[in-house]
Formats: structure tokens, C-alpha cells, sequence
């Protein structure tokens, strides 16, 4: 079992008619039946053009945990004996997960108004032993560095028009069109009662390594910054001021409710 440490930091948009910061977060940990702790980062960023993005944010995250540890507690019934463990099974564990965003979307929907449109990202890790599930609905980036390589990469999937259209050809990443589209989302949750698993973006670390950093925000916290510029900042020693400073400079692109966790892995694992 390795030793980790979690930071966290949220702040309210500046912005003088923003009253509410509609971005959530969680981190949690448990173990059943003497197993590895699962470790769970979520962030949940309620799309401030829509109304009442601090609910929606809100019920995605309360549906997504419920829906999670029922299906945890189930497998585990079902497994009643000695030496079981779910680190033995990954592949359960990202569908479990998947699961758990699409109860995440019928609780945010369950809870509009009649008529109102609204909406919520969702970005969640479950750590689980030496693996990284991560799975997204939205704009919220996960990144993972690797101690190793000393690399940053994004390891979600941003659901954007600016995104879409880079695939397509349209217009390069980082362009002033890029910049354009950046904030329209084509997915979120409560965008329609349904969700289908593929709108579900999904993807493993298999090994996390002494060192090894993941972290995860709403968009607010990373602003226009690209890999190198967000490493400059968590490479710094003083780990307790990485999230402060990222919002600082995040700040000078946009003013934005901004959210983040940071999860440092720091013994053998």
C-alpha cells in the first residue's frame, strides 16, 4: 500500500455578479473486505451559462459516489471469500465506474426543472493499487505526471468543439479559433436523459510509481496554460503552494470558479 499525499483548493470567480462557485469536488477512500484502499478524486464543474450549475454539479457527484460504492459493495457480497481483490480486476472496475456516470446523469436530470436546461462536467480517478481509472464527461482535465519520464500529459478526453474541430482539421490546437470554441461543450451530463457508454471517455494508468503525480481540475484552474507551463508549477518542492500558484496564473486568462486535486504518490507502491 502506498503512502500518498492529497491536496485540494477551490475558489470563487472574482467576477462581481458571480455569486455561487458551482464547481464540486471530492476525494474519498475506503476498503472492504481488507482490500487496497480505493482512492476516488472527482471534480464537477456546473456549466455557469446554464441555470442552477451548482445543482447539477451536486447531484452528479452525490449519483456517481451512491451508484459506485453500491456496485463496490455488491461485487464484494458476491466475492465473500479470503484473499479477494478487486486490484485483480481493473477491467470491472472501469465498468463499474462507467455505471456510475451514467447514474450520475439520471441524477442530474432527475433534479432540473421543468423545461430548464442545465448541465455539469464530471472528471473522476479511482486509484486502486498500483492502477489509475479515469473517466470524464466534459471540459474538466486529468493529468498525470509521470515521475519516470518527468512528463505531463492529459490523460481525459475534452469534450469540445474546439477539440472536434482539431480532429477534423479545421484549425491547429492552440490557434486564436481554437480559443474561439474552447468552452462549447458537445457532452455533458444532463444534456439528455440518457447517456450512452460511449459518450464516456476512459482510460488506465497501469503503474503509478514512488513520485508519480495525478491531477485534476474544472477548467477554470488551468486556463489557457499548456502541459509545459502546468509542470513548470507542480514540479515546484513546496507542494502546498502548487495549487495556489496554478490558480494565480490561470487567473490571467480567464476569471472562472476554479477547482483542483492534486494526489502525489510518496512510498513504494
Amino acid at each position: 500500500m502506498a503512502d500518498y499525499r492529497i491536496f485540494y483548493r477551490t475558489e470563487k470567480s472574482k467576477e462581481l455578479d458571480h455569486e455561487m462557485n458551482q464547481d464540486r469536488m471530492l476525494f474519498a477512500e475506503n476498503s472492504l473486505m481488507n482490500d487496497e484502499k480505493l482512492k476516488i478524486m472527482l471534480v464537477a464543474d456546473g456549466m455557469g451559462g446554464l441555470q442552477n450549475g451548482e445543482k447539477a454539479s451536486y447531484h452528479g457527484t452525490e449519483g456517481f459516489m451512491r451508484d459506485l460504492w453500491e456496485s463496490l459493495l455488491k461485487i464484494y457480497m458476491e466475492n465473500n471469500r479470503e484473499g479477494f481483490s478487486m486490484t485483480h480486476h481493473i477491467e470491472q472496475i472501469r465498468e463499474i465506474a462507467k455505471q456510475a456516470v451514467l447514474e450520475a446523469n439520471r441524477e442530474v436530470c432527475k433534479h432540473a426543472e421543468a423545461f430548464e436546461e442545465t448541465g455539469t462536467t464530471l472528471s473522476a480517478v479511482l486509484i486502486l493499487g498500483t492502477c489509475g481509472v479515469i473517466v470524464n464527461v466534459g471540459d474538466s482535465p486529468v493529468y498525470y505526471y509521470s515521475s519516470r519520464e518527468g512528463e505531463l500529459n492529459l490523460v481525459s478526453t475534452l469534450q469540445t468543439k474546439a477539440e472536434q474541430d482539431v480532429q477534423r482539421g479545421r484549425y491547429p490546437r492552440f490557434s486564436k479559433e481554437y480559443y474561439e470554441n474552447d468552452h462549447i461543450l458537445y457532452r455533458c451530463l444532463g444534456q439528455r436523459q440518457e447517456l450512452a457508454k460511449s459518450d464516456i471517455c476512459v482510460s488506465v494508468l497501469e503503474r503509478l510509481e514512488k513520485g508519480d503525480m495525478i491531477l485534476a481540475g474544472s477548467d477554470g484552474a488551468f486556463g489557457k496554460m499548456r502541459e509545459p507551463e502546468i509542470l513548470e508549477i507542480i514540479a515546484d518542492e513546496k507542494e502546498y503552494t502548487v495549487l495556489k500558484n496554478l490558480f494565480e496564473r490561470a487567473r490571467e486568462d480567464k476569471d472562472d470558479d476554479q477547482t483542483a486535486i492534486l494526489y502525489k504518490v510518496c512510498g513504494e507502491v
